[in-house]
């Protein structure tokens, strides 16, 4: 199996405002030996498209993904409200949207939205999951004619408890991936899975079993430990051999894998997200880690 390996925002930064800032997280990142670069949108990242490909470009990296999520306090919309919530985070999507596209034309290939897209962080909705579906199919069909124009697909994560009261079920997951798929998916564009095994170890998934009810639906990995340990690390308790089997076993291959180790940085702005985790680790000797762990299970790393 070959992954392309990635850095991600939040094991460096938390708000960036200059060129500076983010092209030293990429310059560790590469020292990690990334290829690629997991983006924050201008929830965090307050850069104009231009000045974020030039920070990583000059930190050694062309190739990008953007993740999407929606804060608590409902700042940029909510995806499964109504009225000026929901346009807000119609606006907000649609503007990251132009800004991949015109990341692209400063010469970084982007062309992937992950993360928990279609729902505010930690919101318990007190709907069923029919209706919560419902939902999100209306906000991405509203945005159906935008991601096919700018040739961007959807990976959707599933987060811990407490995080998440939306997509709750593996099997809730799976339908809605193929209901998007049937109503929405076009040649440009697709919808699939971003698969955290953070986030399985933590709802007491069985990983392999997961990884096999998504099979190809995966489109983006995180492969972080328990706590968001280094994989491998000393107290992290996922079954890396059962993992990777199974990845092999549905053929992923070539996906961009990263870990989101949240930085010391992180844990200070936002004191929530280090909640039950253990103390943070300075990168990139958490990817550096991650990365001989899974090569010691055969995984191969693209250069390019």
């Amino acid at each position: 199996m070959r992954l392309k390996f990635a850095g991600h925002w939040l094991a460096f930064l938390w708000i960036v405002k200059t060129i500076g800032a983010l092209k030293a997280a990429v310059q560790k990142a590469v020292e990690g030996k990334a290829t690629s670069f997991e983006l924050i949108y201008h929830a965090l990242n307050k850069l104009v498209p231009k000045d974020t490909a030039q920070a990583l470009k000059g930190g050694g990296v062309t190739h990008a993904s953007m993740c999407v999520f929606f804060p608590t306090d409902e700042s940029m919309g909510d995806p499964l409200g109504d009225g000026e919530g929901y346009k807000q985070a119609l606006k907000t999507f649609r503007r990251v949207l132009k800004f991949m596209v015109a990341l692209r034309s400063y010469g970084i290939t982007i062309n992937k939205i992950v993360g928990p897209s279609c729902f505010v962080l930690a919101k318990d909705y007190g709907l069923d999951w029919s209706e919560k579906k419902r939902r999100i199919l209306r906000f991405y069909g509203d945005l159906s004619d935008d991601l096919e124009a700018a040739g961007v697909d959807v990976a959707i994560e599933m987060l811990r408890r407490g995080e998440n009261y939306v997509i709750e079920e593996v099997a809730g997951w799976i339908t809605l991936i193929d209901d998007l798929n049937n109503a929405y998916g076009g040649v440009e564009f697709a919808f699939g899975a971003h698969l955290d095994t953070f986030h399985m170890d933590e709802l007491g998934r069985g990983q392999g079993n997961v990884i096999e009810r998504l099979g190809a639906r995966i489109l983006h990995l995180h492969l972080n430990g328990t706590g968001r340990r280094p994989a491998g690390a000393n107290g992290d308790n996922v079954d890396w051999q059962e993992v990777i089997e199974a990845l092999q076993e549905v053929d992923i291959n070539e996906l961009v894998a990263t870990n989101e180790p949240f930085c010391q940085l992180v844990r200070d702005e936002c004191p929530p997200l280090a909640e039950g985790l253990p103390s943070a680790v300075d990168e990139p000797g958490g990817m550096i880690a991650t990365r001989q762990m899974l090569e010691g299970l055969g995984v191969m790393f693209m250069t390019a």
